[in-house]
């Protein structure tokens, strides 16, 4: 017998067996994102409408969203776009890396970088942010920035998703992560701060950058609540 010749709920039972659809899978956008969903989900229109919303929800997804890969960033909220109503909202597990994009780096700095992370737990949604793998400077800056970035992301991301009835994350959520961890990249903090008024001016600058970023983006909510 066909599968979607089977009553809807056998067919629920049966995605719960596929390896796919299963729940701690993790998927990175790096690889070809028209293939990112599982084979079921793009057998037929019935199947992707029943069996993404479960592989969205089951999984853990990074995006890598590089300071040299602008195309890499459009790709991954393309395909993020792309799930519009069918799958965004079923996300609970999102994680956006970044590497610094640091002009003199030190021994094992080629790849220094830091990631956000939106998860939801118990219904609500939770931000974290950290470096990887080492992420230290004589002045502890880098922590400071990051730090800085994750106040920004709960005052723009995440109160913009808790007004939400469903509390449900969208692309413009996204955008905004993903600019704001832009802004925190392209202004690195040297291993070795000798020169602590090029600091200061990289820190202004950065600080200056989010600040306009999170305006910009509360005039925008400020628009469409009107």
């Amino acid at each position: 017998m066909a599968l979607l010749a089977l009553p809807a709920e056998l067919r629920l039972h049966i995605y719960d067996f596929l390896p796919q659809l299963s729940p701690n899978q993790y998927e990175t956008t790096s690889l070809d994102l028209t293939r990112q969903t599982p084979s079921i989900c793009r057998a037929s229109q019935q199947l992707r409408s029943e069996t993404v919303p479960l592989y969205m929800a089951n999984s853990e997804f990074a995006i890598q969203t590089n300071s040299t890969s602008r195309q890499e960033q459009n790709r991954a909220l393309t395909w993020l776009h792309s799930l519009g109503t069918l799958g965004l909202p079923y996300i609970r597990n999102l994680q956006l890396n970044r590497h610094w994009s640091i002009r003199n780096p030190t021994r094992y700095e080629g790849h220094v970088g830091f990631y956000v992370r939106l998860q939801k737990a118990d219904g609500a949604w939770q931000c974290t942010v950290g470096t990887y793998p080492v992420a230290k400077d004589t002045r502890g800056r880098r922590i400071e920035s990051v730090e800085l970035l994750h106040q920004a992301l709960r005052r723009t991301v995440l109160d913009g998703i808790g007004e939400r009835e469903r509390q449900v994350l969208r692309v413009g959520d996204l955008r905004v992560a993903v600019e704001s961890m832009g802004i925190v990249g392209s202004h690195p903090i040297e291993a070795f701060d000798l020169d602590q008024k090029a600091g200061g001016l990289i820190w202004a600058s950065m600080e200056r950058k989010l600040d306009a970023l999170e305006a910009s983006f509360e005039e925008k909510v400020g628009l469409l609540s009107e």
